[in-house]
């Protein structure tokens, strides 16, 4: 998390709900993304209409972890998911979604806990850049030495919002809570080095498929840093 996906964004909500947050019509997120890498940018657009009123925050946590190293290709997928007309998930699909989220990071962490043992392939969608993406950013890993610590510090994700595209496709907007600390090769004293044990919170944006049965990340976007200490509420 702390080096892929190095972007900037600006992001324009626009809510109809009841003051005590609790119902309402259904929101709109307009996301007018502006992607910058060392030799090109790219301007995306991502619009996600959720098929009924936000719910209230509720909070993931994972016990584990989660950053990455090295910068990786910035370009994202343009994509509007729309819910289809006059119709809405079921419960279980919009948990089934969330769970998704909540693999996603669990596999993620330890990827970059242990980037020699990591296979993207086996929780990121065929779809979409997610696994080129963190392919790059392991064998980097893997050629600096650099892994994640073990010590997560209280790393947590609060999912915010939820919309579908039809079937098959899903996008999540969530707070990250990125404690963590990442390692490089050992100093002169034997310990490894630190790379990067900064703090911040960042809003990301999850576009997700379903690929033979399971809900897998497709995409990830950075919408916003939000402060660095823990921005995410409860």
């Amino acid at each position: 998390m702390k080096r892929p996906w190095l972007v900037v964004l600006s992001v324009l909500v626009v809510a109809g709900c009841s003051s005590d947050g609790k119902g309402g019509s259904a929101t709109t997120t307009s996301v007018a993304a502006t992607t910058t890498s060392a030799h090109s940018t790219t301007t995306t657009s991502t619009t996600v209409v959720p098929t009924t009123t936000l719910p209230a925050t509720t909070s993931t946590r994972v016990s584990t972890s989660t950053s990455t190293s090295n910068p990786a290709p910035t370009t994202q997928a343009s994509s509007t998911l729309v819910p289809p007309s006059g119709s809405s998930p079921p419960d279980s699909e919009d948990a089934a979604v969330r769970q998704a989220v909540a693999d996603y990071w669990d596999s993620y962490i330890r990827c970059f806990e242990s980037p020699a043992t990591c296979d993207p392939m086996t929780f990121t969608a065929q779809r979409d850049s997610t696994r080129a993406v963190l392919t790059t950013s392991i064998a980097d890993s893997i050629t600096r030495g650099e892994h994640l610590s073990r010590d997560h510090r209280g790393f947590r994700f609060v999912v915010e919002q939820v919309g579908f595209a039809g079937e098959g496709g899903a996008a999540v907007v969530e707070c990250v809570f990125d404690p963590l600390i990442f390692l490089g090769p050992p100093g002169p004293d034997g310990a490894p080095t630190v790379v990067d044990d900064s703090v911040s919170s960042i809003r990301y944006l999850h576009t997700l498929y379903l690929e033979n049965g399971r809900w897998l990340v497709g995409s990830q976007e950075r919408l916003a840093v939000l402060g660095n200490e823990d921005q995410c509420g409860s």
